[in-house]
């Protein structure tokens, strides 16, 4: 179809995302035409697309040639993760009997959950005792814990014999003197407007949705409903020139908001920052019926009208008390709200900053009863598994993949059985584990490669490198490869066994309707 219009144009103005992955679906659209083509030039915006945007960047489109190096950029991309992906995917199918998959994004994503797993089952849990002691001051409770100051870290941690030598020189004393008491005035500014990672992160957490469910679900609610923006962005910000568009919308959902859309600053509209999208907001109310369209709408809609309201204000309150002779601190901590601001949006979810309590009033000299002394005991506690949210988190920190694909490569991990989905958690199988064991310190599993890949890959664009920077970028991953093949093509890897019980089910039927009589379900 774009063939057949090409040949009726005058001029071509390409219109894909502005990004390295546009360029390169309009590219090769483009290079497999046979015939000459007329004078193409670049649409290129990150802003929301009004008509006076649309218009403006027509208007002011650059000759197409000008982006020739984000194309060879996208181009080497897209080679290198095919010649290093295909050879280890096939080296390591050969090896192992059965689909290995290798890639430059999934095997180091992988290797974070192998870690950390190796991480926990390694974990001896140690006993501690925190020696919280219960103050009464005008018939109001509150809790403080004994510190050691000579303890770099965690300095209410005590031993179970810290702890009786403590408890025993305490019980007996009825009073302690508040010493010092420091308060200060804390500020939060709203969260940031949704990429789709914080989108995916959210629903996690919040609802355990899968990355790809709520991919799914907020396409939908942009395509079908119409009533959010284009999702697949990793920008957090708007453009300025969004300003009258926000207002309208202000208006729409809360109008007292409106004048703030002329306000607020670049916390919210940041041009420098926006990348092939602007943030996920509304633009409409959602009038469709389903339960998890409206989970995700209303996560969208509310942090877009959290994004201009007042901060968060509250009074971060430590105090240090002394029992003498009792000669460590005891220090207790509390916050106030003074305003909630736009965590008003959140009330019923929303926890105590801190989790800390209000403490009664309290000022330096008084003394307060000691009415409770106990030493509950607790072991360390390994760090958690990953889950979607955290993974996700990883992810982008590390550059792992896009904001449109660390879905499919969550996906990929769990149908080529590498990992599975424990609950809320994602944990390796015997097999991931395997192939991140066999990779050893190979750069393949390694996110710091990636990285490394991606700077590179922007050089080609940013110091305009052409082709020579695509031919020289290339030849450095045919020889990683080269040399990756050699290190490994004489590994052995576990067959393992991967039929699932619906499969299993299959191959019974199968063998029935054959009159196949040698069916073993172990094999």
């Amino acid at each position: 179809t774009i063939h057949r219009l090409i040949s009726k144009s005058h001029k071509i103005i390409v219109a894909t995302d502005a990004g390295r992955e546009g360029e390169l679906i309009a590219r090769e659209i483009l290079l497999s035409y046979k015939g000459g083509l007329p004078p193409c030039f670049r649409f290129w915006t990150s802003e929301a697309l009004t008509p006076g945007v649309v218009q403006k960047n027509i208007d002011n489109a650059k000759p197409l040639a000008e982006f020739d190096s984000l194309f060879y950029s996208a181009k080497a991309r897209q080679i290198s993760d095919w010649v290093v992906g295909i050879n280890l995917t096939r080296l390591f199918s050969i090896k192992g009997n059965a689909l290995w998959s290798v890639g430059r994004v999934q095997t180091p994503t992988l290797s974070l959950i192998v870690n950390r797993d190796i991480e926990i089952e390694q974990f001896t849990p140690t006993p501690f005792s925190n020696i919280v002691v219960t103050f009464l001051k005008d018939g109001v409770q509150f809790l403080g814990k004994v510190n050691d100051p000579s303890k770099e870290n965690y300095p209410d941690r005590f031993t179970s014999e810290e702890a009786k030598k403590h408890i025993e020189m305490l019980k007996p004393i009825p009073f302690a003197t508040v010493t010092s008491i420091q308060q200060e005035e804390k500020r939060k500014a709203p969260p940031p407007l949704y990429s789709l990672t914080l989108l995916q992160r959210a629903a996690n957490r919040k609802f355990g949705y899968s990355a790809k469910e709520t991919l799914e679900i907020a396409q939908a609610l942009y395509e079908k409903h119409k009533c959010t923006s284009y999702p697949r962005t990793e920008s957090r910000h708007l453009a300025e020139s969004s300003r009258d568009m926000v207002q309208g919308l202000l208006k729409l959902f809360q109008p007292a908001l409106a004048p703030k859309a002329l306000s607020v600053g670049k916390r919210v509209f940041d041009d420098a920052k926006l990348t092939d999208h602007h943030a996920i907001i509304p633009l409409n109310h959602y009038s469709g019926d389903d339960s998890r369209e409206r989970n995700i709408y209303e996560l969208i809609k509310n942090a877009f009208i959290a994004a201009f309201m007042d901060d968060f204000v509250f009074e971060s309150t430590r105090v240090s008390l002394e029992a003498k002779p009792f000669n460590l601190p005891i220090i207790s901590s509390g916050n106030r709200v003074i305003s909630l601001g736009w965590k008003s949006l959140y009330i019923n979810e929303e926890k105590d900053e801190n989790g800390e309590d209000e403490l009664p009033k309290l000022e330096q000299g008084n003394t307060v009863s000691i009415s409770e002394v106990q030493a509950p005991e607790s072991m360390t506690k390994p760090p958690a598994f990953i889950t979607e949210d955290s993974l996700l988190g990883f992810m982008e920190k590390l550059n792992l993949g896009t904001p449109a694909t660390r879905d499919s490569i969550i996906e990929k991990l769990l149908s080529t059985n590498y990992i599975l989905r424990d609950k809320k958690t994602l944990r390796a199988t015997p097999k991931g584990k395997e192939l991140i064991l066999k990779l050893g310190d190979s750069a393949v599993a390694n996110a710091e490669m990636t990285s490394q890949w991606e700077n590179s890959l922007d050089e080609i664009y940013k110091q305009k490198k052409g082709k020579a920077g695509l031919i020289g970028f290339i030849e450095q991953i045919h020889q990683f490869t080269q040399s990756e093949v050699v290190r490994f093509k004489n590994i052995e890897v576990t067959s393992h066994n991967l039929a699932t019980p619906k499969m299993v089910a299959l191959a019974k039927k199968l063998a029935k309707e054959n009159n196949a009589k040698d069916f073993d379900k172990k094999n």
